[in-house]
């Protein structure tokens, strides 16, 4: 089973899970503007299960958690631009809809494994580079605050409970299936879809920021490599790559209808001292 199946990483772990033969549920409110849409699952929409239903309904998980072998929890309100302004989605959402799902199942699937994927945002602004799990967590925003709970919750059905659980740190996510309709999230696809319309790419400071941008099909080898090789009952897991990146040449990356040299890429003269919270930009 799969929460948030039809947004972007999990529509694409849902294919690819159809595409090895496992029989897959799909779980998805389809909350407006955070990606959600059903054509995203249409190579294998034949083979899988759709339940529209929310992760906060107690009944609908208790449900739809029994006889599953894995659930892969990626259902949540995702957007750090969203938690700064209103902070009732992010703890309705992502808190108490994780503790819903893990009741459920230790309740109804209490020998399933439940993968819950959070974001690197958890360790918030860091002293050194590169980043691993022993980092200090310190979330700068209620969106990476929320996770960091979920994780934590996660980890206690795994101690208190027994429940096979992990939880995933993953790191600026693109490819296909990432919603491109706003800049809120899913920066490298935001880009994508300026430079298609031939639009100016908005960088705050010098571009020099590093940041770790992990392709979508290489993130789901990796849940699913982390999901078959759990062997305890709790943790995180930081899912990254060994090639950070500066902001600068990823919005310089030519397309074929837009090859655009270095020098028209609109620079906002502004000094980063700590990541941005604005919209347009990087994060």
């Amino acid at each position: 089973m799969i929460t948030g199946g039809l947004g972007f990483i999990g529509s694409n772990l849902a294919i690819r899970l159809a595409e090895l033969g496992a029989d897959v549920t799909v779980v998805d409110v389809l909350w407006p503007e955070h990606g959600g849409n059903i054509f995203n699952i249409e190579p294998v929409k034949e083979r899988v299960r759709i339940n529209i239903c929310d992760i906060r309904d107690k009944y609908a998980m208790d449900v739809l958690v029994q006889d599953k072998d894995y659930i892969f929890h990626l259902a949540g309100q995702c957007s750090h631009v969203l938690g700064q302004a209103d902070p009732y989605p992010d703890i309705d959402i992502n808190i108490h809809g994780t503790a819903v799902l893990l009741e459920s199942a230790k309740i109804k699937a209490p020998d399933a494994t439940i993968v819950f994927t959070s974001t690197r945002g958890v360790y918030g602004s860091v002293a050194k580079l590169p980043v691993d799990e022993n980092a200090v967590t310190n979330p700068k925003g209620l969106y990476e605050l929320s996770n960091l709970t979920a994780e934590r919750i996660v980890n206690f059905y795994g101690y208190n409970h027994g429940l096979k659980v992990i939880n995933l740190r993953l790191s600026n996510i693109y490819g296909e299936r990432s919603q491109m309709i706003h800049d809120k999230f899913g920066v490298v696809n935001w880009f994508i879809r300026l430079a298609m319309e031939d639009k100016a790419i908005k960088v705050f400071g010098d571009g020099k920021i590093l940041r770790d941008f992990l392709y979508v099909g290489d993130c789901v080898d990796a849940l699913l490599k982390e999901t078959l090789d759990l062997m305890g009952i709790g943790g995180s897991r930081f899912m990254k790559t060994q090639d950070e990146r500066s902001v600068l040449p990823v919005a310089n990356v030519p397309t074929p209808a837009t090859p655009r040299p270095l020098e028209e890429t609109e620079r906002v003269a502004e000094t980063v001292t700590q990541e941005r919270t604005g919209r347009g930009g990087i994060r």
